[in-house]
């Protein structure tokens, strides 16, 4: 993004973070449940000695990728005047890519689920690294070369998502060269209900904000510049992610193995890594904000807004303590709890930010997002504190000292 913004400014880059918004939060919805439901599932295949009906989740997934891409072409050819209108900016191109990327990225959020072993893992991982060096290089070469057309923007993520979908389609068939049609409730219930739901809010955090400024006709170069500032928290989300994904097994383990001090242990050290961390680069930001913004993003195209960004630090702290915790209810399988919250947020966000008119649209929809992630992160703790404080919450199991320690 940060080489787009010096080419396209911040109208380009309001109409890009439109377009990736989109079909982050429509792949997230459809596809990222499926992903930890295998994930769950295929252990528990393998822990009683059950591997070979793994295949029949890869022709179940088959299945609804077969169904969910007939689903998705109505989709997007009934509301194709309406999503030209309000999201597309009337570009035919911009909506097929839309479509093509929405639906690579379900496969590849399916595909996840079926990562066995390190070699596939590292597979995957450098498909990654090449998937980024890819926009590195698209970009660099686009700045120097002066290209501003969005389109070819919209190329180079189209691109990058199939090469993941490529690497699971060739992994799939490796696993099961023949498929059948097949259809299994407990699967679509697993993959969409619940947690497919939750995932979406809580990975689409970013992204939902952007489509609703999107559908109050907020301009575009007003739109780019909230994204400007986004993509800083983003990447400070992705560091908490990388924190967070050895973290979680640590606190699953500790709870089912009965490790009540450790358990508590990483729960209030976690958390207390979140507040520290993120007041610290909230104040480091603020002090030198504009020179930071403006190191990625041209200073005659874009503007640093402290408001804006102290708003955004703010729900990103009660968001990451609402992650933190949702992971938590996941891990003990607490699904319902998660759902039902995330879900009052939606509503607490979405409801008064249609209802009520206010002329700065971005700052009264970052006011919002902050009281509702607040909410979410007393309600997960409340809950949290609930559970755990009654007697035989964790069953109890003798530790051992080397056990105890945190790492």
């Amino acid at each position: 993004m940060s080489f787009s913004g010096k080419v396209i400014g911040s109208e380009g880059v309001g109409i890009l973070g439109v377009f990736y918004s989109f079909y982050n939060f429509t792949s997230f919805l459809l596809g990222s449940g499926f992903r930890d439901y295998l994930s769950r599932k295929i252990v528990e295949l393998k822990a009683k000695g059950e591997s070979e009906k793994i295949k029949d989740l890869v022709d179940e997934s088959f299945t609804y990728i077969s169904l969910v891409f007939l689903l998705s072409i109505l989709f997007f050819l009934i509301l194709k005047d309406l999503l030209l209108k309000k999201f597309f900016n009337n570009d035919f191109f911009i909506l097929f890519g839309a479509f093509l990327v929405h639906f690579f990225s379900i496969f590849s959020s399916i595909g996840i689920g079926f990562l066995i072993g390190k070699r596939l893992f590292y597979a995957f991982s450098l498909v990654n690294i090449l998937k980024g060096l890819f926009f590195l290089l698209f970009g660099f070469f686009y700045f120097i070369k002066g290209i501003d057309r969005i389109n070819l923007f919209i190329v180079v993520y189209i691109l990058s998502e199939l090469s993941n979908f490529l690497f699971f389609l060739f992994y799939l068939i490796y696993l099961k060269r023949s498929f059948l049609f097949k259809i299994n409730l407990n699967f679509l219930k697993g993959g969409i209900f619940s947690m497919g739901f939750s995932n979406t809010l809580i990975q689409s955090y970013f992204s939902y904000p952007i489509l609703l400024l999107k559908l109050k006709n907020v301009a575009d170069d007003l739109i780019g510049n909230f994204t400007a500032e986004i993509s800083i928290f983003q990447a400070v989300k992705l560091l908490f992610n990388s924190y967070f994904v050895p973290v979680y097994p640590h606190i699953s383990s500790s709870y089912y193995e009965g490790k009540r001090k450790k358990f508590f242990r990483t729960i209030v050290l976690s958390s207390i890594l979140i507040f520290i961390s993120l007041v610290f680069f909230t104040i480091f930001i603020v002090s030198i904000g504009k020179s930071f913004l403006h190191l990625f993003f041209p200073k005659n195209k874009f503007k640093f807004y402290t408001d804006e960004f102290l708003l955004l630090s703010l729900s990103l702290l009660f968001y990451l303590f609402s992650r933190f915790f949702s992971r938590v209810f996941f891990a003990i399988k607490k699904e319902g709890i998660v759902f039902k919250n995330l879900l009052l947020w939606l509503l607490i966000l979405t409801l008064p930010f249609f209802i009520i008119d206010f002329k700065n649209k971005i700052i009264f929809l970052l006011s919002l997002n902050s009281f509702a992630t607040f909410i979410n992160a007393l309600i997960f703790t409340v809950f949290f504190i609930r559970i755990f404080s009654l007697k035989g919450s964790i069953p109890f199991k003798e530790e051992r000292l080397k056990d105890e320690d945190f790492c």
